[in-house]
């Protein structure tokens, strides 16, 4: 008959209710059956309650952010198109600087791409939905030699124009 072990049951028994079986059996290199039989021999587990509590030091506060699948497409749709109004924001708001360093003529020469970049920038900054708008005048009588004057009407609820 082999040697008895020199095994303490009762760190066996506690590593079992903190643990359970299979890793209290682990934690002290014994055979998961031969800790289940004692554990059943003794009725360790029998009077265990179900579930205990973790002492409030070890309890973290969890918060599940359960996201269903369509409202996750949503938002990373709606992301992907804020970061892409951002971008095209950026490219606009260059443009509108290099229309605002071109001379009467060049504008007026350019006068189709600036109409493009205007309607952009009010599509991305939805000028239309804004309320507040300037309204500008042009009045253009040019004959050879004369100047053009140009006078800028601004609304009460408008911004004021640099």
């Amino acid at each position: 008959m082999p040697a008895a072990l020199d095994i303490d049951r009762g760190q066996v028994q506690m590593n079992v209710l903190t643990y359970g079986v299979r890793e209290a059996a682990r934690m002290m290199g014994l055979s998961e059956d031969t800790v289940a039989t004692w554990s059943a021999r003794g009725r360790w587990l029998q009077d265990a309650p179900k579930s205990v509590p973790p002492p409030p030091s070890m309890v973290q506060a969890v918060k599940a952010s359960v996201v269903n699948p369509v409202d996750a497409f949503k938002n990373a749709l709606n992301e992907r198109g804020n970061k892409s109004r951002l971008n095209v924001a950026k490219g606009l708001g260059a443009a509108a600087d290099s229309i605002a360093e071109m001379t009467g003529h060049e504008v007026l020469a350019n006068s189709q791409d600036v109409k493009n970049v205007v309607g952009s920038l009010s599509t991305v900054h939805q000028w239309d939905q804004q309320g507040a708008s300037v309204k500008m005048q042009l009045n253009l009588t040019a004959a050879q030699g004369q100047t053009i004057e140009a006078e800028v009407i601004q609304d009460a609820g408008a911004e004021e124009l640099p």
